[in-house]
């Protein structure tokens, strides 16, 4: 079975992918950097916010780079806040975009399951104290 991940710099990610190794599951990455060194997966280096067309993600199946059906793609891709930035409109934006180039390749792949997985660093930090 196929199994796509995007995002790999997380602690999670990584965790996700040596659980799924053990399962015998053929794993795919895509991420922006490709200096990603994890065993038993194949890296596909693309900039999620930027979009891909069909033709590109034919390209990438007759290059023998992606399979030409997935089961389940695990979304992590997204970009954090910086305090650095000086524009979080933008941010948001690139998120969005991102989220919505890897629905459209779901729906070329026609995928059976999409798993979301966010965090509350993609949102600006508030000054707001929750007690449990």
């Amino acid at each position: 079975m196929n199994i796509l991940i995007t995002g790999g710099n997380s602690h999670l990610v990584k965790s996700l992918i040596k659980l799924l190794s053990t399962k015998n599951y053929n794993i795919f990455l895509i991420s922006r950097k490709n200096k990603i060194n994890i065993p038993n997966i194949r890296l596909i280096t693309l900039d999620l916010s930027r979009g891909f067309s069909d033709k590109k993600v034919l390209t990438l199946i007759n290059n023998k780079k992606l399979p030409k059906n997935f089961h389940t793609i695990f979304h992590f891709a997204f970009s954090v806040i910086n305090k650095n930035q000086p524009d979080n409109e933008s941010l948001l934006s690139k998120n969005i975009a991102i989220t919505n180039n890897i629905i459209e390749f779901s729906n070329f792949f026609q995928i059976n399951q999409f798993v979301n997985i966010s965090s509350s660093s993609v949102y600006l930090k508030a000054n707001i104290h929750f007690k449990l």
